[in-house]
């Protein structure tokens, strides 16, 4: 039964449901992270060293963001990020090795974290890019679409 809600999840992301290309739309990523770290719990802002280092993001690609991660390790991850069109699609690609590579280092020591971050909710509004690691991502998007207007 995972497997097919894993896969129907995938189709779902590959169709591009969820994603708005009104570029007028704005998130308040200062209010949504709050929401989220009030639900998510433990949740710390990754290091932009780490983040350029070990996973490879460029962040001078973004125009503003907020990356955070469960300090326990339990495979809650979420990235909120504002980017221009003409950077869109790298940071997508950049973020795709992100999640692999924290999937690999879950692999290694919590099988439960690897399907947390497995069923990850991603998607985008206008010029924001959202990725929603979390056991229940759809209370963790419903706090984000709170804070876009």
């Amino acid at each position: 039964m995972k497997k097919i809600i894993i896969c129907l999840i995938g189709i779902l992301l590959l169709t591009g449901c969820g994603t708005s290309s009104n570029s007028e739309a704005t998130l308040d990523m200062n209010a949504a992270s709050k929401s989220l770290d009030a639900e998510m719990k433990d949740m710390v802002s990754m290091e932009d060293r780490e983040l350029e280092a070990i996973y490879g993001i460029d962040l001078s690609l973004m125009d503003e963001y907020v990356i955070k991660s469960n300090s326990n390790k339990n495979g809650s991850v979420y990235a909120l990020i504002k980017v221009s069109d003409k950077n869109k699609d790298e940071v997508k690609k950049q973020m795709d090795n992100f999640f692999e590579t924290l999937e690999s280092q879950s692999s290694l020591y919590s099988p439960e974290a690897v399907e947390v971050l497995e069923n990850k909710v991603q998607t985008s509004v206008g010029n924001y890019l959202i990725y929603l690691s979390y056991e229940d991502t759809d209370k963790a998007y419903d706090l984000v679409k709170e804070n876009i207007k």
